[in-house]
């Protein structure tokens, strides 16, 4: 005889004194059990995945490189980053030289490029000037003088 009352949420077995029980009385509990958290414990919309962990732990990037005045440069981090910063190491964020605007650094999100800088699919893609554009600018994230920091994040 099963027992008889049960327990709230899950109705499991709860015995008086006065039942006997049976072994399908525990296999019925098991399997009620075994159903109910093994849903539960393969529910990937509600348990943090170990994507989830790492990206917590390691939510940037930071790197460095070595000017080349090559006029673009594409960097590949294995992830599209959400938002980047580059930034020459020794110079200020930008100079003016003979009414020329020199940028030295940059910023980029996804969907808006920075001047200089735009996020890809794996990573980001810096453009070096030699000249300046219209607006009498130009981006120097590439200078063979400097080495630059970047900062992506995830």
């Amino acid at each position: 005889m099963s027992s008889s009352s049960k327990t709230n949420i899950l109705s499991l077995n709860q015995w008086a004194l006065s039942d006997k029980p049976k072994c399908e009385d525990f296999n019925y509990d098991n399997e009620r059990i075994e159903n109910i958290l093994g849903t539960h414990c393969v529910n990937s919309t509600i348990h943090v995945t170990g994507s989830d962990k790492q990206l917590w732990n390691e939510p940037f990037v930071i790197g460095n490189y070595q000017g080349s005045n090559r006029s673009e440069v594409d960097f590949d981090l294995g992830f599209k980053p959400k938002i980047v910063l580059i930034f020459a190491d020794t110079v200020p964020l930008y100079q003016v030289v003979s009414g020329v605007y020199r940028h030295f650094s940059a910023i980029a999100t996804r969907g808006h490029k920075g001047y200089g800088l735009e996020i890809t699919n794996s990573g980001f893609k810096i453009t070096h000037m030699q000249n300046a554009d219209s607006f009498n600018s130009m981006a120097r994230l590439n200078d063979v003088q400097y080495i630059y920091t970047y900062i992506a994040f995830k």
